[in-house]
């Protein structure tokens, strides 16, 4: 009977800590109307929901430039990607959407992107903003061997991919692809 017990027990845990585990985003409504999601959401989520139209054709309607793209397919198993966006934000509704079409460009596996959601105040629900120093939305923070090379943040130089490449030649310079024409 106790064996009993502690597996009832045991089982009861397990789920807890699978529902507490999948719930990594919450839904709220600013003001204005927004619909705003906080805590580790991904492009999938937004490219579903009515509500972020303009990620769907964001993503769509951006053309990035080939060499460029090219460039980063060459590195994009030597970097990770973390980025933070306000799905309330202009900034990011511009944005956000154009990193993910290089990215898919650049053939990046879509699942080594952390994606966060920040609210007004640039709160999520964990730490990584405040780990990254995150004080505007978008950021696109580039990764090489666990140390931050680069960011992305609310604007863009050049272009999305042309300022990721940026980043990334200061890293890789030593390494250069030599097909890869740079503009």
């Amino acid at each position: 009977m106790t064996k009993k017990i502690f597996l009832t027990f045991g089982l009861m845990l397990s789920l807890a800590y699978c529902a507490s585990a999948q719930q990594q985003y919450k839904t709220e409504y600013d003001a204005a109307g927004n619909k705003v999601l906080v805590g580790r959401i991904n492009e999938k989520l937004l490219a579903n929901d009515s509500a972020f139209l303009w990620f769907f054709t964001g993503v769509n309607r951006y053309k990035p430039d080939t060499a460029w793209t090219k460039y980063i397919s060459y590195y994009r198993d030597s970097f990770d990607v973390v980025a933070f966006a306000g799905t309330w934000c202009l900034d990011t509704k511009r944005l956000l959407p154009q990193f993910y079409r290089v990215m898919m460009a650049s053939s990046y596996p879509m699942n080594r992107i952390k994606l966060y959601g920040l609210d007004h105040q640039l709160h999520g629900l964990g730490d990584a903003a405040q780990q990254y120093d995150i004080d505007k939305v978008p950021t696109i923070v580039l990764i090489h061997k666990g140390k931050v090379i680069g960011k992305i943040e609310d604007k863009v130089h050049r272009s999305m991919e042309a300022d990721m490449v940026s980043i990334l030649q200061q890293t890789f310079a030593k390494e250069e692809p030599s097909e890869t024409t740079q503009q």
